[in-house]
């Protein structure tokens, strides 16, 4: 989970403070960015490297200061650099690199001023170093708190559904099908989701896929039983030598992972399309309407339609009102709604846990009940403990900063 935002901003005074002299970009520049991630109680090494190295296609070959790949590229300079010429340096790095490899951020910094340049919205903001600790939240991709908003069609449920569409066609002609192909699918956008939602560190299966599988492929069926497996079992039961990158993945409840699925044989090019789908920020989609995500991944046919027009859950049921946004009002980010669960006692026996979903999904499986319900304009979902918990982190996600700026206490 992130780090409060109250500490992360207290962690950047004490950065500006510590590098208010920094200005040698050969001699402190590493430095410098390893402590900017502590800031967010991240391990740089685990998410980016340092030097990257690549061909240009005249050949000249370079070296990136900082690349996490499909996420960030930094361009470090000493202090009173023109950062404009860095970010064209910076940009002149792109030809060199995979599709999947393409950061959306930008930064570019001389020790003493920021400039962030988020190249799916065209925006850049420039501020100096005495200045983080305000501009903090400007790097949400990187602390995990980031406010998010469910665009009814948002292009990027279509990409998602287009991605994972196109491996599970890929798996089912070669003949991997069925209920093991469901259950596998499932699990991949489950992985998906939870690195960009703070269910797991933040690209960490991203950086899972990058690091631990080849790129023809031929092994990432068996690195993601492995996986699972690990998902699966509870972490003070897990073995002592797992590395440290896997100890990091939180052990999943519900059942998801439990199932024992063949391995299945992926390609070079099912590989960059798995790849492909974890550089979409899988935060933007919301939980509400994985269901039919997941509908449209399984069926061509409404994939296509999907991808001509995706129709949220709102417009489902009211097609004929619109939306704040399509009104014009200014509460087009506004989405109040009210949920109810139940919540057990924490370290609560896992058979127990199954009992009870079982119990409540076959009395919400009513039809009278869902009758009674839908007549009081209430929508039952049905899910599992897991599923829940990531409602909850996202509602708790969409709220923090509106509560840090209200100064709301609980009275």
């Amino acid at each position: 989970m992130p780090l409060p935002l109250a500490e992360i901003r207290n962690r950047a005074i004490r950065f500006a403070h510590d590098w208010h002299d920094g200005r040698d970009e050969i001699a402190e520049a590493q430095t410098f960015l390893n402590d900017f991630f502590s800031v967010f109680g991240i391990a740089r090494r685990r998410f980016a490297a340092f030097e990257s190295r690549v061909t240009h296609a005249d050949g000249r070959r370079g070296r990136i200061d900082l690349l996490w790949k499909g996420v960030l590229l930094v361009e470090m300079k000493s202090r009173g650099a023109d950062l404009e010429r860095a970010y064209e340096q910076a940009r002149d790095y792109f030809p060199a690199l995979a599709d999947h490899d393409l950061p959306r951020f930008v930064l570019v910094c001389d020790f003493d001023r920021f400039r962030l340049y988020d190249l799916d919205t065209g925006r850049c903001d420039d501020f100096a170093l005495a200045q983080l600790p305000a501009r903090i939240e400007l790097f949400g991709f990187i602390s995990g708190w980031q406010v998010r908003h469910y665009e009814p069609e948002a292009p990027v449920n279509a990409a998602a559904a287009q991605r994972m569409g196109e491996l599970h066609d890929a798996l089912d002609d070669q003949g991997y099908h069925g209920h093991e192909l469901e259950v596998l699918l499932v699990r991949l956008v489950f992985c998906l989701f939870a690195e960009d939602t703070g269910i797991f560190d933040t690209a960490a299966f991203r950086e899972f896929l990058q690091s631990r599988t080849a790129p023809d492929g031929t092994n990432l069926g068996p690195q993601l039983n492995e996986l699972f497996e690990i998902l699966n079992t509870p972490e003070d039961v897990r073995q002592l030598n797992l590395t440290e990158d896997l100890r990091a993945f939180p052990y999943v409840n519900g059942g998801l992972f439990e199932e024992r699925l063949r391995a299945a044989a992926f390609s070079a090019a099912m590989r960059e399309a798995l790849l492909g789908a974890a550089s979409l920020d899988w935060g933007e989609i919301s939980p509400a309407i994985f269901g039919a995500l997941f509908q449209s991944i399984m069926d061509t046919a409404l994939r296509r339609r999907l991808g001509a027009h995706y129709t949220s859950e709102v417009n489902i049921l009211n097609p004929d009102i619109p939306t704040f946004s399509e009104a014009g009002l200014p509460l087009a980010a506004l989405d109040p709604g009210t949920w109810w669960g139940v919540i057990a006692p924490a370290k609560l026996p896992i058979p127990i846990q199954a009992q009870l979903a079982k119990a409540m999904g076959e009395a919400l499986a009513d039809p009278e009940l869902q009758k009674r319900v839908a007549s009081m304009s209430i929508d039952i979902i049905p899910g599992t403990g897991q599923e829940f918990a990531t409602l909850m982190s996202e509602e708790r996600r969409k709220w923090a900063d509106v509560v840090v700026r209200a100064k709301i206490e609980v009275e």
